[in-house]
C-alpha cells in the first residue's frame, strides 16, 4: 500500500502525512492511484512532483500466504500455456477456491510484484482487471520461436525448459536494497524526532549542501528507484554470477 506526505521545502519541519476523516494516513493501492487522487483534489502533475509516495506492507501474514500462492499458480499457468512468452490472465482464470475476483482486482498489483520475483518473468503488468505476463523464452515448453529469436528460426527439440518457479538469483541483493532503504526511513524518523533546537544547530554547524537530512532523502529516493526498477539493474549481469 502507498501513503502520501509531503513537507514545506525545508528539511527541519516533520513529515506531514495526507491524512483521512479519523486522522489516520490515508493508504492507497499504488502510486498511481495516489497520484489519482491528488489529481481529483485539483493539484497539478507539477505540484504532484512535490510529494512522497511511501510504500508500506501492511498485508497480514496469511493474506501474503495466499498472494504467494496465487503468484506461483500464475507463473505455472503462464508458463504451459503460452507459445509466445507474452500471456494475459484474469480473475476468472483463477480458481475460484484460490482467490475470488473481487480479491484479485485488490490485490493484483501485489501479486505482479510477487510475480517479479521468480526469474522467468521478465515482466507482469496490471491491466485493469487483468495481469499482463511476459516470460523468458527458456522457461516454457511451448515456446515458438519467431526468426529474430535464433538464426535459422527453428527451436532445437533437445531443450529442456528451465522451472519457472525457479526464485530470481538475485532477489537476496534485492532484499538487501529494501533493508537499507528501511535504514534510511528509520533515520528520517530519528532526525525529525530531534528538538528543533537541536536540528538548527546542526545545520548551522553542518551547512555543506550535503546535510544529513539531504543524504537521508536522496539516498531513501536512490533505493526506492533501484527496488522499483530492479529488473533493469540487473538485466546485463551474467546469470552465474
Amino acid at each position: 500500500m502507498v501513503r502520501i506526505y509531503r513537507r514545506d521545502g525545508t528539511t527541519l519541519r516533520p513529515i506531514e502525512y495526507l491524512l483521512n476523516n479519523s486522522g489516520d494516513p490515508m493508504e492507497f493501492g499504488n502510486v498511481e492511484d495516489a497520484k489519482n487522487f491528488l489529481r481529483e483534489l485539483g493539484f497539478t502533475d507539477s505540484e504532484i512532483k512535490g510529494f512522497v509516495f511511501e510504500t508500506v506492507d501492511i498485508y497480514p501474514v496469511e493474506v501474503k500466504a495466499v498472494l504467494d500462492r496465487v503468484a506461483e499458480y500464475i507463473v505455472k499457468k503462464c508458463a504451459a500455456a503460452t507459445i509466445s512468452g507474452s500471456y494475459l490472465i484474469h480473475a476468472d482464470d483463477l480458481p475460484g477456491a484460490l482467490l475470488s475476483p473481487e480479491l484479485f482486482s485488490k490485490y493484483s498489483s501485489a501479486i505482479a510484484d510477487i510475480m517479479m520475483s521468480y526469474e522467468s518473468v521478465v515482466d507482469a503488468d496490471v491491466d485493469d482487471d487483468a495481469i499482463s505476463v511476459i516470460m523468458y523464452l527458456d522457461y516454457y515448453p511451448n515456446c515458438e520461436p519467431t526468426h529474430t529469436e535464433t538464426l535459422d528460426g527453428t527451436f532445437p527439440d533437445n531443450i529442456v525448459p528451465l522451472d519457472p518457479l525457479s526464485k530470481r538469483q538475485f532477489m537476496d541483493a534485492y532484499t538487501t536494497i529494501g533493508q537499507i532503504e528501511d535504514l534510511f526511513i528509520v533515520s528520517e524518523i530519528l532526525i525529525e524526532k530531534l528538538p528543533t533546537s537541536i536540528k538548527k544547530a546542526i545545520l548551522a554547524h553542518h551547512n555543506e549542501p550535503a546535510t544529513i537530512q539531504h543524504c537521508i532523502r536522496w539516498g531513501l529516493q536512490a533505493t526506492k528507484e533501484i527496488r522499483s526498477d530492479w529488473h533493469t539493474v540487473v538485466a546485463d549481469i551474467p546469470s552465474d554470477e
